[in-house]
């Protein structure tokens, strides 16, 4: 059997590695993308742009810096603001702080497998619609 083709990435902030390579499996399985680790939030933005992404699945407390910080960041780039953004936390705490932000996809941890997939699809879709628009 031929290996299937990525016409993707999705990068995995997670400073849990157990949690991150779940997640990177998830996404290389289920999706037609691969995914790319990155351990800190410290060079998630740099990541991001390395890789331009068709999504981000972000953890909020990371070290270096946290996800609220990165995600504000992302948006406030021209070249970044357009990639979608999945929150992963076990914290409820930043639900108001993600709702301030408009922030479109939040998960707590543990996450369903289901709600995990249809954010990336929904993720995607956006990419795909924001491609076509360009």
């Amino acid at each position: 059997m031929e290996p299937a083709i990525r016409s993707g990435t999705v990068l995995v902030v997670e400073d849990d590695r157990l949690v991150a390579e779940v997640l990177s499996a998830i996404v290389e399985e289920f999706t037609s993308r691969r995914a790319v680790i990155c351990e800190d939030g410290a060079n998630a933005l740099e990541k991001v742009r390395e890789i331009k992404p068709d999504a981000v699945l972000l953890d909020i407390v990371l070290p270096g810096q946290d996800g609220l910080t990165i995600y504000d960041r992302l948006k406030s780039e021209s070249d970044t603001a357009g990639i979608p953004v999945i929150f992963l936390t076990c914290q409820d705490r930043y639900r108001h702080e993600l709702r301030s932000r408009q922030a479109r996809w939040y998960l707590g941890k543990p996450f369903e497998l289901d709600d995990l997939l249809a954010a990336l699809d929904q993720a995607f879709s956006t990419t795909h619609r924001s491609a076509l628009a360009s």
